[in-house]
């Protein structure tokens, strides 16, 4: 028998072991009716779930790979782009780039949408991939492979408010995804409510986030942990930042030339919504190119699950009393979402009332709970704004009271649940833009 035979009988069995193992793991239903399956504490449609078992099971990784992670629709194409740039601005000047002819999910494939998606045994150190080589992956952090966890690899992590997330989210599956026969197909609010339970693509989305932003804290040579509403609000001193955790700075002659802006232009999306392929190509799969590029501005969630306008109440099936665009999304100069204002008065009021209406109903709850053996310093926070007084971040507030006004700021999402979990086991984590 020869090496391709038995290399082909070898992969026949693997598929069989993987089928019974994925029929062995929890299901639930997506947003159109396709079956998600549980592995390891996260949901995966079934493509996925394979690709990330493979992924687990057989990816060597070198010291000098690159892994850019995130939830899905939480900035990945645009920091494929960035990273991309970074790393080549030597071999591709900026008008020579080949993110101006190629798609950047051809320049940084996704483990589970492209590497592992078929061939469930791939060789990735056959040469296809030249040093260093540049992956992307939404795989948790206690899911990754042991060799990434070994080697000295450099992982990037691009968060995003998850309230944006959810709301890009749910438009790019219920746009692009096919809904399944004799399904019902949820409402944006019952997509919400299952969002905040943690049944979604690669949910729960604070098991997600936290666990890189724990390794950023523990390994921050290894895990740089960046937010989406940062490079959108400051690109120039973040890229400089990338640049510098992946072993390629920008020297003060690159600095003068303008190419750290040159860099960030050509992977905006105002430049990127332009390349041809990008707006009339389509992924192997049968998605188009376009689905990846819907404009996103942080802060700018609209539709009926959560405000738009500050102060104004949300006419929808929730209790509107405490759906506030501040009490969901708190002024970006102020720190934790348990703080103590003199100026918010009027805005925890209509909380506290939501809070003692018997007639009020239950909010969906996001529990920010850690996976199993997960500790996180109590005052941590990837959100963390040191812009606040001193007299907003007074530990010796009664719990209570923290609480309440947790539940006032964050009513949207939980609050209560968010409250608990944070003071009680993880510490402050706050999404709030300006």
């Amino acid at each position: 028998m020869d090496d391709k035979t038995a290399s082909k009988n070898i992969s026949s069995e693997g598929d069989k072991v993987m089928e019974e193992l994925i029929q062995t793991l929890p299901q639930e239903k997506d947003w159109v009716g396709s079956t998600l399956y549980q592995y390891q504490g996260f949901w995966y449609s079934l493509v996925p779930a394979k690709a990330v078992i493979s992924f687990q099971n057989h990816f060597k990784a070198h010291d000098t790979d690159i892994f850019l992670i995130t939830a899905p629709k939480s900035g990945t194409t645009w920091l494929k782009a960035l990273i991309f740039s970074i790393v080549n601005r030597k071999q591709f000047p900026h008008t020579q780039s080949p993110l101006l002819a190629t798609s950047p999910h051809d320049l940084v494939p996704i483990i589970e949408f492209s590497i592992y998606s078929k061939n469930q045994t791939l060789d990735l150190g056959n040469g296809n991939f030249p040093s260093p080589r540049i992956f992307a992956t939404h795989t948790p952090y206690g899911t990754l492979p042991s060799s990434i966890l070994k080697s000295n690899c450099r992982i990037v992590y691009l968060c995003r408010n998850p309230l944006d997330q959810f709301i890009s989210d749910w438009h790019f599956i219920v746009n692009n995804f096919p809904r399944k026969e004799d399904f019902k197909p949820f409402s944006i609010e019952e997509g919400f409510d299952r969002f905040c339970k943690g049944i979604h693509a690669f949910g729960p989305f604070w098991e997600h986030v936290l666990g890189y932003w724990k390794m950023s804290l523990e390994h921050p040579e290894k895990v740089l942990f960046l937010k989406y509403e940062d490079l959108k609000k400051d690109i120039t001193s973040n890229l400089m930042k990338l640049a510098d955790f992946l072993g390629y700075p920008f020297s003060e002659e690159e600095i003068r030339q303008g190419v750290v802006e040159e860099i960030s232009k050509l992977c905006s999306f105002e430049t990127l919504k332009t390349v041809e392929v990008n707006m009339t190509g389509e992924r192997p799969d049968g998605l188009k190119n376009s689905a990846f590029f819907r404009n996103a501005k942080p802060g700018r969630v609209v539709g009926s699950v959560i405000p738009y306008e500050n102060g104004k109440n949300v006419k929808d099936g929730y209790n509107a009393k405490i759906f506030y665009r501040n009490a969901v999304l708190p002024p970006q100069n102020v720190s934790p979402h348990c703080f103590l204002r003199t100026s918010t008065t009027n805005q925890e009021k209509p909380g506290i009332q939501a809070g003692r209406d018997p007639q009020a109903k239950l909010q969906p709850s996001m529990a920010a709970k850690p996976p199993p053996g997960m500790v996180i310093d109590i005052n941590s926070n990837p959100y963390y704004q040191p812009r606040a007084k001193a007299e907003q971040l007074n530990d010796r507030l009664p719990i209570d009271t923290k609480l309440m006004q947790a539940q006032s700021q964050f009513g949207a999402v939980g609050a209560a649940v968010v409250a608990v979990a944070a003071h009680r086991n993880l510490g402050t984590v706050q999404y709030g833009l300006s």
